[in-house]
């Protein structure tokens, strides 16, 4: 993949949650329901098929991903993501899909290396399916549809400057 522009996420916050920059995110505050939406949309006819981001803190906790709501309530609402849970768990990166964990990974993952620069992607495919990987590496492909349009979205759990960096969307 390609990676293009950073994310911008201009006023599509909850109080707390801030973009101090394209492409980054911090937060004050946590608890489900802290979440922050990108400002732009994308259909299946667009370039964008997708997003890459790191992960700003050791102990980090939320879900981020693709999203068809408007209006975000919380995690639930992440039609794709991956979680990221710092110091909480070793089940890092779990996909969680409408609320669901569709995949728990195997024991241990959380010794997955040098975690400030692994690029955690969510692409569409050539197929029309969502997947998930890190540095590339492909492990989990969803069996649910994507509904269009999809924007960026973040759920944060606990507060940590920042929690996510270096988002970019992915092209072609």
């Amino acid at each position: 993949p390609s990676f293009g522009r950073k994310v911008e996420f201009e006023g599509n916050c909850n109080a707390g949650i801030t973009s101090p920059e394209a492409g980054v995110i911090k937060s004050t505050v946590g608890g489900w329901g802290k979440w922050c939406r990108g400002k732009e949309s994308f259909t299946e006819n667009d370039a964008i098929k997708g997003i890459s981001f790191k992960i700003g803190s050791e102990t980090a906790h939320w879900v981020a991903g693709l999203s068809d709501h408007t209006a975000m309530g919380n995690y639930a609402n992440i039609e794709f993501g991956m979680c990221a849970r710092g110091h909480y768990s070793c089940s890092t990166p779990e996909i969680w899909e409408s609320g669901a964990r569709s995949y728990y990974p195997p024991a241990g993952s959380c010794e997955n290396g040098d975690w400030q620069n692994q690029v955690w992607t969510i692409m569409i495919n050539k197929a029309g399916k969502v997947e998930y990987a890190v540095d590339g590496e492909v492990y989990y492909t969803s069996t649910k549809p994507l509904v269009y349009p999809w924007h960026f979205a973040i759920d944060v759990y606990t507060a940590s400057d920042p929690e996510l960096f270096d988002m970019k969307y992915i092209t072609g």
